[in-house]
């Protein structure tokens, strides 16, 4: 997957000459060195009224990336580090992450539809999910009474998304849980 870079002032110049001289978007791309799409959004983005002028695409793209928001801090990156060694899933953590700490990490539609089979899912949800630690045709006499105990624990703290990203602890409970590092 390719990284998006913004053009360099010289490329937004090149951009505005091979324009004018009536290039097609193909050929200005492949003359400025960049994916067609690149211009195509350069001059969508940094146009002026009339045309597109390269010192104001410049200073258009300078403001918009003194405007852009931080990435996600380390100690951020290490509590998402975290969550994932528990098992949660990157649409739990982002759910979660969004509704305690307001951070978005990717979009998440949250849509909660009840039906008449809402017992149904929730059973073959729970299975699925002890699945990822018991493989089916798991004989459990062979398991420890402690491993089945460790094992509900991190069930019963992992959010779910039908839940609002709650964890079934905190809506049994009525309580929240704070997400720790």
């Amino acid at each position: 997957m390719r990284t998006y870079h913004q053009l360099t002032q010289a490329q937004q110049y090149q951009l505005s000459a091979t324009r004018k001289a009536k290039h097609s978007l193909q050929e200005i791309a492949e003359l400025v060195g960049v994916h067609k799409s690149s211009v195509s959004r350069e001059l969508r983005r940094n146009r002026g009224q009339r045309n597109y002028h390269p010192q104001q695409a410049h200073e258009l793209a300078t403001e918009r990336k003194q405007k852009a928001v931080p990435r996600l801090t380390a100690k951020v990156w290490k509590l998402v580090e975290n969550l994932l060694k528990q098992d949660w899933s990157p649409e739990q953590i982002s759910g979660r992450l969004k509704k305690e700490q307001r951070i978005r990490i990717s979009h998440v539609q949250d849509k909660v539809t009840p039906s008449p089979r809402i017992m149904v899912r929730s059973l073959q949800t729970t299975n699925g999910l002890l699945r990822q630690y018991f493989p089916k045709k798991s004989d459990f006499k062979n398991i420890s009474k402690r491993k089945i105990k460790q094992t509900i624990s991190k069930l019963n703290l992992r959010p779910r998304k039908t839940l609002r990203f709650k964890t079934p602890f905190e809506v049994f409970y009525h309580t929240t849980v704070a997400l720790t590092t």
